[in-house]
């Protein structure tokens, strides 16, 4: 009788400790932020950015892992280059060697209320639900990280460049 109390008592204890320690795993384990911001642009009121979904691909594995999809985000971006967040994603650890990011819109509202709405990526004719692939080499080790995407529209209100550049918090 006394040996099963303690028996018990030590299981009890046992499973107490562990939900401790996996609560305590899962709190500090931090998400992945994914970041937009643009170039400063001296005649721009604002850019304003809908995005329709972000996946990310793990090396070695043949599938797409959604960021954020399901829900459009539209983003004010500011036109001093400031960050802006488009979402934040639960990753599993892991080396990842691409992105891709799809635009619903993607629209310059100038000082003089003049509204453009961006219909070329470099080549491409259209930039609305074409995903944009691009390679990246990237650890994410679950204790947080960041990925930025940089964009700069030239003259000819044609998106040129959307650079991402994953960020490990851990080791900044």
């Amino acid at each position: 009788m006394f040996n099963k109390k303690i028996w018990i008592s030590l299981l009890i204890v046992s499973v107490v400790t562990t939900g401790i320690l996996a609560a305590f795993l899962i709190l500090n384990q931090g998400p992945l932020q994914i970041l937009i911001k643009d170039a400063p642009y001296d005649n721009l009121v604002s850019i304003n950015v809908d995005v329709a979904a972000v996946e990310i691909h793990k090396q070695d594995e043949n599938r797409w892992i959604p960021l954020m999809s399901g829900v459009e985000k539209r983003v004010n971006c500011s036109v001093t280059g400031e960050v802006e967040r488009i979402c934040d994603a639960t990753l599993e650890t892991g080396t990842y060697d691409m992105i891709r990011i799809k635009f619903n819109h993607i629209r310059l509202h100038y000082h003089n209320g003049t509204l453009c709405e961006l219909q070329k990526y470099e080549n491409q004719n259209m930039i609305q639900n074409l995903w944009l692939n691009f390679t990246i080499n990237f650890t994410y080790d679950g204790a947080g990280g960041q990925i930025l995407f940089d964009i700069t529209v030239n003259n000819n209100y044609c998106l040129l460049y959307t650079s991402p550049s994953p960020r490990d918090l851990s080791t900044s």
